[in-house]
């Protein structure tokens, strides 16, 4: 996903005469902080942020803007949003709705949602489309089958295994992105369970790995190439017009992918577009 991004931020910034700096913050927010500064200290023109899962510290975004210092934030923000700052993101809420709403036109009615960290928007919004799609079908939230965490593959795993403990296992499991998804996989191997015989599994995100795991993920895909450019040229727009610059936020459609998971067992209609793929045999 973020590999995606970068590079339509980097083409884009390269298009317009400026050089892209890259730093990563690994998820520590103490990380992002340095580099941040650092930047500062460099006296870029505009910084675009990702927030990592652990960010907390909004006064760090407001010091940036008193230094004159244009910034977007594309993808992550921190929730609830900062005032004053644009954004660029796709549409978290209603692309997981999507998915949950596939899911129970296939006939799972047992549905589990894991990862994701409450305190950013993807992770608050997923879980909000979750919750908002169960509802519209009449289905009982279960408390027990929704294991929040983070959005990496160790995060998948971990919480694949609490699941297993809960003492009853759903039909279907909602990855927040596609590595808490190869987590499941992961997991499931462990566990001697065939996806998506024994549980059936989903994503939030694409990946071009994707095409060599077995049985490949059914997912939503998220427009990363429209995400970078379209957050470059705003940030460039409010460079080259400062005294026009005004808060503004784009929020980007999903679409949903049906691969070899998560596909009918019996007739099911769906009011949703659908795009199918089958794996090639590798």
């Amino acid at each position: 996903f973020f590999g995606s991004v970068i590079e339509a931020i980097y083409d884009t910034a390269f298009e317009n005469d400026y050089e892209t700096i890259l730093t990563v913050s690994q998820e520590d927010a103490e990380r992002e902080k340095k580099h941040i500064q650092t930047l500062v200290s460099m006296r870029v023109d505009g910084i675009i942020i990702s927030v990592s899962q652990a960010t907390r510290n909004i006064e760090l975004f407001k010091w940036i803007k008193k230094m004159g210092i244009h910034v977007v934030f594309v993808d992550r923000m921190p929730d609830p949003p900062v005032p004053g700052f644009s954004t660029v993101m796709v549409d978290d809420k209603n692309g997981t709705m999507k998915v949950i709403h596939h899911a129970i036109n296939v006939g799972h009615r047992k549905l589990a949602f894991l990862g994701g960290n409450p305190a950013i928007n993807i992770g608050k919004n997923r879980l909000a489309g979750f919750k908002h799609a169960l509802k519209e079908h009449g289905i009982q939230i279960k408390p027990q089958w929704i294991i929040r965490g983070g959005f990496g593959k160790q995060d998948g795993y971990d919480g694949f295994m609490r699941l297993s403990e809960s003492g009853t296992l759903p039909e279907f499991v909602f990855a927040v992105t596609f590595p808490v998804a190869l987590g499941v996989y992961e997991a499931c191997k462990k566990l001697g369970l065939r996806v998506p015989d024994d549980v059936d599994v989903a994503c939030f995100g694409d990946s071009d790995t994707n095409r060599f795991i077995a049985p490949s993920l059914t997912c939503v895909r998220q427009p990363t190439h429209e995400l970078g450019m379209r957050a470059v040229r705003m940030i460039l727009e409010n460079i080259r017009n400062p005294e026009d610059e005004k808060e503004e936020h784009i929020e980007l459609a999903t679409e949903l992918i049906v691969r070899e998971t998560c596909v009918a067992r019996k007739p099911a209609t769906s009011d949703f577009h659908e795009t199918r793929q089958t794996a090639p045999s590798v």
